[in-house]
């Protein structure tokens, strides 16, 4: 059984957020969305930012020591239809792995 998002806020800390990713006839649309965002919009109310979906994908700030795992994670969330939330220890671990998913470059 998967963690929902809902669980993953409560047991993380402040620092995670999620990878969002929507199939568009256009292509994929990723956006990258902070546990503090996530946080504001479930106490407003606002449902609009709010997903219920289980992460597909977990990924920890341990992928910065495992290129290969760094690199399968970003291939997830370019290619694979299947792959439509990824739970990210950390902001900053997000925007890199999204940064390469689509750059092919690593940020520095």
């Amino acid at each position: 059984m998967q963690a929902t998002v809902f669980e993953l806020l409560k047991t993380s800390d402040d620092q995670c957020a999620f990878i969002f990713k929507r199939q568009l006839s256009g292509g994929n649309r990723v956006f990258i969305v902070s546990s503090e965002e996530m946080n504001v919009a479930l106490e407003s109310g606002d449902d609009s930012t709010v997903y219920t979906e289980s992460p597909s994908v977990i990924a920890t700030v341990a992928v910065y020591e495992d290129c290969v795992e760094f690199n399968r994670i970003a291939n997830l969330i370019q290619n694979d239809p299947a792959t439509s939330v990824v739970y990210a220890e950390s902001l900053e671990l997000a925007q890199d792995l999204v940064h390469f998913a689509f750059t092919g470059e690593r940020r520095d």
